[in-house]
């Protein structure tokens, strides 16, 4: 049995089909973000990149999501592993419904290759928040109360209508920020300085307030 080995040393099964026979339009629960070339923006450094077509989770993974997927494969998070198995429980204490939180990279990346999927790059992310028409936000121009920002508390998935991207990708302006392939990237519901156009290069940490969504490639 063929299987691929992932930083965690988790051993998940399948990933030898490829993703683009998978699905025909969209996958349930995805998004379909069309090819485009647009002006990627970290701080103030911006950077013209194309990106071909792809797939997003239209929410932030829950956590009743990621329960399932501990349970089937046994997994241990990175918070478990280094003896905050109760910080990690107390931060998902608020239902199955919540995003979850308190994951690192590993954990993300683990639960996305186990879903036949993947973490999304840091320009997949941010066209998928942002669009190609240059706003800050995923609604366009700042408005207080628009999104889960600096509310001390996560939210249920869709809680807040206006943190609608252009595409109809739900709750990239606040919430929880999500893992990419290079960092974490959007808003918190912890603080009100983090946004979509700010990569966190902090691969190996986790806190309480990140969470991800997952990518895929699409049919050609």
């Amino acid at each position: 049995m063929n299987c691929s080995v992932v930083r965690n040393a988790i051993c998940i099964v399948g990933l030898s089909t490829s993703l683009s026979l998978m699905y025909g339009a969209e996958l349930k629960g995805m998004i379909a973000i069309p090819e485009a070339t647009y002006t990627f923006r970290n701080g103030d450094a911006k950077q013209t990149v194309h990106v071909t077509k792809f797939l997003i989770d239209k929410y932030e993974v829950t956590w009743g999501d990621f329960q399932r997927f501990m349970t089937a494969t046994s997994y241990k998070t990175s918070a478990q592993q280094h003896n905050e198995a109760t910080n990690f429980k107390e931060v998902n204490s608020k239902g199955p419904g919540f995003p979850v939180g308190f994951v690192s990279w590993d954990d993300a990346n683990n639960f996305c290759r186990w879903k036949g999927k993947r973490l999304p790059t840091p320009q997949e992310w941010q066209l998928a928040a942002l669009g190609t028409d240059g706003r800050l936000w995923p609604w366009g121009a700042w408005k207080r109360n628009a999104a889960n920002i600096d509310t001390n508390s996560p939210a249920e998935g869709g809680h807040f209508p206006q943190d609608r991207s252009p595409y109809g990708v739900m709750d990239m302006g606040g919430n929880l920020l999500e893992w990419t392939t290079q960092g974490s990237m959007g808003g918190s519901y912890v603080t009100d300085w983090q946004n979509p156009t700010t990569l966190l290069t902090n691969l190996d940490d986790w806190v309480s307030n990140t969470g991800f969504r997952c990518a895929c490639d699409a049919k050609r």
